[in-house]
């Protein structure tokens, strides 16, 4: 049996069963986990992920993600990176360790789409089965748990525009909140899978208790599954992400309930590190951080950023395989902005952050806008909508959160890949236990959805085999 690390943690506890744990990649953060939060960034370069798009890792993979022409003018070659964790933990070795659970509806909608089981009061269990929360003022909270292997906690470094953004997104009308709890509007100092300000990924949580006591567990790295044969300080920054505020556009057509943007604030901007991490991960162009972003390099810690995210695209992308060959990666094709509505979320997200940084909390740290425009954006005027439209088509990007391609649905649906107990149409004792099983993207990241699939996976897998044998042990009396 192969699984991810969540999964086998639980599958262990039979005993009967033979468990392989199987990463084409190595284990650096499983032997040497104490990587600092605040270098996430620097993980889009390194050996410890797929690259399905880099410049400097080789010339060839730069293939694997299409060029679009409405979009990506300030990455190269108008290309758009997607890392993946190629380490035991998966991407939650790479991440940037937010810990956002998603929204109820975005659950509920799978449920009452025939996926029977995952709706919100039927997954929460296993969103608190995982998690060891260490969250001042939650301790009694009844979405948390205090006794999971998963550490979340607050960041614990705070930067002074960190609390005058949220003290700012308060006078702007958002309220203080718990986004894993009741609501999700509002604006709260981000959650974070780590441990005393260290990453606590997937294979920090689950496999390093138990990895040298249990004899049915193997943990197989630099291996490829061919065939399927029937602290405190600045360093606990995650990546200097410090805030998250949840957006609803006015004219949106969903629940008041349900956000529409996510507003991530960070302590610094590309300029923070020289250029070396976050704008290289992204694929952005050199003369496009020497013209915009290399002044900034003189005011180290006086600038902060925010990325805006939109949540439930309308727009959907799709991958194809190259051929046959299990080695040769897949293609990407985003299909960002297909849909004009799409942009206009960002763009309406983007001027909220405006409006908060005008706030006597910002104002009171002489907060203003860094005014150098886009080279290729300078023909129109600085702040005015199609400035701002023309700057999201030049640098958005990719979080760590591509859902959908083993959809979880019915069988009669075409585009499925798996059903609700997460097995493959049609073949016999083969699931499907990842972030590519989602039905639709959630309003959140995917990190916490991945550990809540691997728990229920667990349990059902276990259900499963305890049911087979009670078959094979049945007893009948005449």
């Amino acid at each position: 049996m192969w699984l991810p690390s969540f999964h086998a943690t639980q599958l262990l506890q039979l005993l009967c069963l033979q468990v392989f744990v199987v990463k084409c990649g190595m284990s650096i953060h499983l032997f040497n986990p104490y990587q600092p939060p605040v270098y996430g960034f620097t993980l889009d370069n390194s050996i410890d992920h797929y690259t399905y798009l880099m410049q400097n890792i080789s010339q060839h993979m730069k293939d694997y993600v299409t060029p679009y022409p409405q979009t990506y003018f300030g990455m190269y070659d108008q290309k758009c990176a997607f890392p993946r964790g190629k380490v035991l933990g998966g991407t939650s070795a790479i991440n940037y360790m937010i810990y956002n659970r998603g929204n109820r509806r975005d659950f509920d909608r799978w449920a009452q789409e025939g996926n029977y089981g995952w709706s919100y009061n039927e997954v929460l269990p296993y969103f608190k089965k995982s998690e060891r929360a260490m969250l001042k003022g939650l301790e009694n909270s009844p979405y948390h748990n205090r006794n999971g292997n998963l550490n979340v906690e607050y960041v614990a470094y705070r930067t002074a525009p960190a609390r005058a953004f949220l003290k700012g997104a308060r006078q702007a009308g958002y309220r203080k909140l718990d986004y894993n709890g009741e609501s999700q509007v509002g604006t709260s100092y981000v959650q974070a899978t780590t441990s005393r300000g260290v990453r606590h990924s997937a294979a920090s949580a689950f496999l390093r208790p138990i990895m040298h006591n249990r004899p049915n567990l193997k943990i197989l790295i630099n291996s490829h599954v061919k065939d399927y044969l029937f602290g405190k300080g600045l360093f606990t920054m995650i990546g200097g992400v410090e805030s998250l505020t949840f957006y609803k556009s006015p004219n949106s057509q969903d629940p008041p309930d349900w956000p529409d943007a996510e507003i991530i604030q960070l302590g610094g901007s590309f300029a923070s590190d020289e250029g070396a991490g976050v704008s290289r991960g992204m694929n952005i162009r050199r003369d496009i951080y020497e013209a915009v972003y290399k002044p900034l390099e003189r005011y180290p810690t006086d600038h902060w950023s925010a990325f805006v995210m939109q949540f439930r695209p309308k727009s959907i992308g799709y991958l194809r395989l190259q051929d046959k060959n299990p080695w040769h990666w897949p293609k990407f094709y985003p299909n960002y902005f297909k849909y004009e509505e799409d942009l206009e979320i960002l763009l309406e997200a983007t001027k909220e952050v405006i409006r908060i940084s005008q706030t006597p909390a910002m104002q009171a740290i002489g907060t203003r806008i860094w005014d150098r425009p886009l080279p290729n954006c300078a023909h129109l005027h600085f702040g005015t909508d199609d400035y701002w439209r023309c700057s999201i088509r030049t640098l958005s990007c990719t979080l760590h959160h591509q859902v959908g391609t083993c959809k979880m649905g019915l069988s009669s649906d075409p585009t499925t890949i798996v059903d609700p107990h997460l097995h493959v149409h049609g073949i016999q004792r083969l699931r499907v236990a990842d972030n590519s099983i989602i039905p639709y993207p959630i309003t959140g990241h995917t990190n916490a959805v991945s550990f809540m699939i691997g728990e229920k996976c667990a349990d059902m897998i276990k259900a499963d085999w305890v049911d087979e044998r009670m078959q094979k042990t049945k007893i009948t009396f005449h």
